[in-house]
């Protein structure tokens, strides 16, 4: 994880769904999406948590430097979905494969599978919560 805090100069191409773009620090970022979908001001000061340096399309998480809440990008909820995808062809193939032993068997598979996905999630967001919290104040 990678923390940096970044100042809004100038906020341009902001779209209704959360979209935009900036200037900062003389560098220009295009096609910018924050989770929350929230268009911050210019003058602001994120302090934004990357799963790689500098690429907006692994953002962890995000809070305003000036005391806002921290946003997390993600939900247990929503990444619950991924696994529910494949729970029914699990399903349908242990029974097909191997009966009710089978069925029973992919059942298991699939409940630890969600507790494991959900377990992830928990933790990682624990992490960033407190990175971002605890990164330095404005300047």
């Amino acid at each position: 994880m990678h923390i940096e805090r970044i100042r809004i100069d100038r906020v341009f191409d902001a779209r209704a769904r959360g979209a935009f773009s900036f200037d900062s620090g003389g560098a220009v970022t295009y096609g910018v999406a924050l989770p929350g979908k929230v268009v911050p001001k210019a003058g602001t000061v994120l302090v934004v948590a990357f799963a790689r340096p500098g690429d907006w399309a692994s953002v962890l998480g995000w809070r305003d430097a000036a005391g806002g809440k921290v946003v997390l990008s993600h939900r247990w909820w929503s990444e619950v979905d991924t696994v529910y995808d494949l729970a029914l062809p699990a399903l349908a193939a242990g029974v097909v494969l191997g009966g009710a032993a089978g069925g029973v068997a992919a059942l298991v598979a699939v409940v630890a599978a969600v507790v494991w996905m959900v377990a992830w999630i928990v933790r990682l967001n624990r992490r960033v919560r407190a990175a971002l919290l605890n990164a330095p104040a404005p300047e």
